[in-house]
């Protein structure tokens, strides 16, 4: 179990602290915008910016900087690339999560398994969202995934879900999916504008969410006799 330091109410130098009134909600810090994806519906094809790690030293400097004057309620790792490829990512996490820091991540989902989960709960991380975004064989072509089948990803997403619910604390998890009911906005597999379909309406909505739940229920533990009675 860590020993977390909480951070102090420092104000923060200069004019940016007098305009800005801290903690804000949350700060986004992009630890690399390499991807093991090549969505069609990514704004990453217009990526003109080399193909790079953030030095583990800044990103410590920044969530030191954070901390100091608690600028954010959360940091969520997030942007362009794929936080689970930053070689020091959970070097990181318990770097954050020694100074009091709390922390997010959004992931595309290939890196998550039973393993993952154990590992986020000792860095403490308080929410994943999942970029699960094409729920279902056909729509994960246009991830252009070179290494992982639809039923792998589907499989490890499950199993990290799984495990997490499992665990004592577990962190807040949320599941995206993509709205394409604006379909001259979104390239399909092809390339081609408009030609990807993947939840139109309402009702293929709550066809997808009632696959996932079902799913997700699948793995959830056993109720306890306690649980039971609370649900009466």
């Amino acid at each position: 179990m860590l020993t977390t330091v909480q951070p102090t109410s420092k104000r923060f130098p200069g004019r940016f602290g007098e305009l800005v009134k801290f903690p804000l909600q949350r700060i986004h810090i992009e630890l690399t915008n390499v991807c093991n994806f090549d969505c069609t519906f990514c704004p990453k094809q217009e990526m003109t910016r080399h193909y790079e790690y953030m030095d583990f030293e800044r990103v410590c400097a920044i969530i030191d900087e954070i901390a100091e004057y608690n600028m954010a309620e959360k940091i969520t790792f997030h942007v362009m690339g794929e936080p689970f490829m930053h070689p020091r990512f959970f070097e990181i996490l318990d770097y954050a999560a020694q100074l009091g820091v709390k922390t997010g991540i959004t992931t595309n989902g290939t890196y998550l398994d039973e393993e993952q989960a154990i590992k986020l709960e000792k860095v403490t991380a308080s929410q994943v969202n999942i970029s699960l975004q094409t729920p279902d064989e056909e729509s994960y072509k246009t991830r252009k995934a070179r290494r992982m089948k639809f039923e792998e990803y589907h499989n490890r997403i499950l199993e990290f879900i799984g495990a997490c619910l499992k665990q004592t604390k577990p962190p807040k998890i949320k599941v995206h999916f993509l709205n394409t009911s604006i379909k001259a906005e979104v390239p399909g597999e092809d390339w081609s504008v408009g030609s990807m379909s993947v939840i139109n309406n309402t009702k293929e909505l709550r066809k997808t969410f009632r696959y996932w739940a079902n799913e997700v229920h699948k793995v959830c533990p056993p109720l306890t006799p306690e649980e039971k009675d609370a649900v009466g």
